[in-house]
């Protein structure tokens, strides 16, 4: 894809996300209180996450569309066949998820060391909603959502567009993993405390080589779901 047209994607899917918000905003009502009942936000977030990938879906089918066609007019080496890359983000995401865990330790050590401060162990706002038993349907809903629908966008922006985007303005691949990682865990500073955003870094560095061990999205994306799904089914065990 040209320069021009990932830039284009790239603000079509930052933008979808408010867009996508507002246009459930009727249904979904005003954002409830952080002590009303747990159904309620689950109920909420679950809405306005519906909302915002009923948006940016179609944008990622065109990326997706655009990658597809642009890899088969390119004489570059194919992406990895798809059972590799599908194995390989599951082998990844288990080999570096105690790193992620460690990282976020030591950051949670360090920040109660410096500022005592405790951080929470369910670090990620909508892992606590989630979590809740008294969630109930709303939080099942707003896990599948987490675990099919947020890897799939966050993998097509992040490491689709915006890795390749750094390429192409001369970083070389780990520059450009490295600050794209950064920029995808920044991006949730507002739902999750610091020592989670440094656990995010690290795992952020785990797509972004993938994306370039395997020249496609898939092994990322698998890698995502997987680690998304593993820290519900905790926080749920």
């Amino acid at each position: 894809m040209s320069t021009s047209l990932l830039v284009l994607m790239a603000g079509a899917l930052v933008l979808a996300a408010p867009i996508g918000a507002s246009a459930v905003s009727g249904l979904a009502g005003p954002r409830p209180a952080a002590d009303c009942p747990a159904d309620e936000l689950a109920r909420w977030q679950s809405i306005v996450t519906l909302g915002v990938l009923g948006v940016q879906i179609p944008i990622v089918l065109l990326v997706a569309l655009a990658r597809s066609r642009a890899q088969n007019e390119s004489s570059d080496d194919p992406p990895m066949a798809v059972e590799r890359a599908a194995l390989l983000g599951v082998v990844a995401c288990i080999v570096v998820w105690p790193i992620v865990g460690a990282t976020v330790s030591i950051a949670a050590w360090a920040r109660l060391t410096l500022f005592e401060e405790q951080t929470e162990a369910l670090a990620h706002e909508s892992l606590r909603v989630i979590a809740d038993p008294a969630g109930g349907n709303w939080a099942r809903t707003l896990a599948l959502l987490a675990v099919l629908g947020a890897p799939i966008v966050e993998e097509t922006l992040y490491r689709g567009i915006g890795q390749p985007l750094l390429r192409r303005i001369g970083l070389s691949p780990w520059g450009a993993i490295v600050v794209v990682s950064l920029a995808f865990a920044l991006a949730h500073v507002t739902v999750a405390p610091l020592p989670a955003i440094a656990g995010l870094a690290v795992l952020g560095a785990l797509f972004g080589w993938l994306r370039e061990r395997t020249g496609g999205l898939l092994a990322p994306i698998v890698a995502h779901m997987l680690f998304n799904a593993g820290n519900i089914l905790l926080a749920w065990s």
